[in-house]
C-alpha cells in the first residue's frame, strides 16, 4: 500500500519528516541570525540533507523562507481553539488576544519577522507570506462586512485589511522592542483594529463597535 501511495504521488513518511526538518531548521537560523545571514547550506548541515536536495524541493531561498513562514503559521493556527464564531467582531478580539499570548515565548523569531517585513528590499514573496500572516486576524470580519454592506460606500475593503496589517505588526514591532508588554500590545492591537473599522462602517455595525470600545475600556 505505501509504495502504491508513493506511486500515485503521496509522500512518504520520511520524506515529510525531512521537510518538516529543513522548515524548522529554517525558522531557527532565521530566529537566530536573521534574514541576510541566512544559509541555505548552514540549513542543510543541521538537517542531514544535501544543499541541492533542498533547492530541488523548494527551489529558491526566498521561496524556503517564505514556506517554512507559511507552515509555521498554518500549523499554529490549526492549534488555537476559538469559542467565537468565524468573521465577526469577536472572533477579531479572541484571535488577536490568542495568538499573542501564544506568540509571546518566542521574541528572537518575530523579531526576526518583523525584521525582514519592514525591510526596504525584503525579498516579495517572503513579504506576501508576511502580510498574509498579519492579515489572517481582520480578512474575514471585513470582508463580511463589506458583503453585508456595512462599510461606507468609499471604503476599499482590501486596503482596509491591509492598514489594519500594517497597524498590528508596527505594534507587534514595537512589543519587539521592548516597548510595550504582552498585554499593552493586545489592547493596542484591538482598539486600533476597533477603532479603523468603526470609522469605515456605517450603522447599526458602527454603534456595535462603538460600544465594544465602551465596554473595553471600561474593563
Amino acid at each position: 500500500t505505501n509504495a502504491s501511495e508513493r506511486r500515485k504521488g503521496y509522500p512518504s513518511p520520511a520524506i515529510v519528516a525531512r521537510r518538516k526538518r529543513i522548515l524548522d531548521i529554517t525558522r531557527a537560523l532565521i530566529a537566530e541570525k536573521g534574514y541576510a545571514q541566512f544559509s541555505v547550506g548552514e540549513v542543510g548541515q543541521r538537517a542531514g540533507v544535501a544543499k541541492q536536495t533542498i533547492y530541488n524541493i523548494f527551489g529558491t531561498r526566498e521561496r524556503i523562507i517564505a514556506t517554512a513562514i507559511n507552515d509555521y503559521f498554518e500549523e499554529r493556527e490549526s492549534s488555537y481553539r476559538y469559542a467565537s464564531q468565524p468573521a465577526t467582531m469577536e472572533r477579531m478580539i479572541e484571535r488577536h488576544v490568542v495568538a499573542s499570548r501564544a506568540s509571546a515565548s518566542m521574541p528572537h523569531y518575530l523579531g526576526a519577522m518583523m525584521a525582514i517585513y519592514f525591510a526596504l528590499d525584503t525579498d516579495p514573496e517572503i513579504w506576501n507570506a508576511l502580510h498574509k500572516v498579519a492579515t489572517y486576524p481582520h480578512r474575514g470580519w471585513i470582508e463580511s462586512l463589506a458583503q453585508r454592506g456595512a462599510l461606507h460606500p468609499w471604503i476599499d475593503p482590501a486596503t482596509l485589511i491591509d492598514d489594519l496589517a500594517a497597524h498590528a505588526n508596527q505594534t507587534l514591532l514595537d512589543w519587539c522592542r521592548g516597548q510595550v508588554d504582552t498585554e499593552a500590545s493586545i489592547r493596542r492591537k484591538v482598539f486600533g483594529a476597533l477603532t479603523f473599522v468603526a470609522g469605515a462602517a456605517i450603522d447599526p455595525v458602527r454603534a456595535e463597535i462603538q460600544d465594544k470600545l465602551g465596554a473595553l475600556a471600561r474593563d
